[in-house]
């Protein structure tokens, strides 16, 4: 019967059948058609690391844009991957203005994602641009312990940071050691 259909009964399956075959655009847009948006954002959160670590920023800020802002700024791992597409861009500002929310989402202790490594990060990364290699240095560093293991983009992003800053900082043989270590171990930074 047409009058008592509900269009969620075939957008939220075709949703969950899009992600499993890894269509994660289409699985949104179902997800979303389906009145969903919980879902939508969990499937966003769910391949956000997946989407950097294959070099597909535009990917994801086709995601994201398609979630109020509001719910990014409520979801640590929805504001960092904000984040990581403004560093991108290098727009510092927009950078700044989303660390201080992301300082009051993500706790310094009890961090079971390694987010914090990312918080450390962004403040290395906004400290460098305005010239306090000392801060941002030790939040680089911090970063380097704190980011998980498999985040592969974003060691090679706060490792590449951190030798800038480190030689810029008059520690240039330190930044070349660490960059001769990251080759050795990993074919390059």
């Amino acid at each position: 019967n047409p009058e008592k259909f509900d269009s969620s009964e075939i957008h939220l399956p075709a949703s969950q059948w899009y992600e499993s075959n890894g269509f994660i655009n289409d699985a949104i847009k179902h997800a979303l058609k389906a009145g969903d948006a919980l879902f939508a954002v969990n499937i966003v959160e769910r391949h956000i690391y997946e989407a950097l670590e294959q070099d597909q920023q535009y990917v994801l800020e086709h995601w994201l844009d398609q979630i109020p802002a509001k719910v990014i700024n409520e979801r640590p791992v929805l504001l960092l991957a904000l984040m990581w597409t403004y560093g991108f861009r290098q727009q510092m500002d927009k950078v700044a203005d989303l660390l201080k929310i992301a300082d009051s989402l993500v706790p310094e202790t009890e961090d079971p994602d390694h987010l914090r490594g990312e918080v450390d990060f962004f403040h290395g990364y906004t400290l460098f641009w305005a010239g306090e290699f000392e801060q941002s240095i030790k939040h680089l560093e911090r970063a380097q312990s704190r980011i998980a293991r498999h985040k592969h983009m974003l060691i090679g992003e706060t490792d590449l940071h951190l030798a800038i800053v480190l030689y810029m900082n008059g520690q240039g043989e330190e930044a070349l050691g660490m960059i001769d270590e990251q080759v050795k171990a990993f074919g390059g930074i």
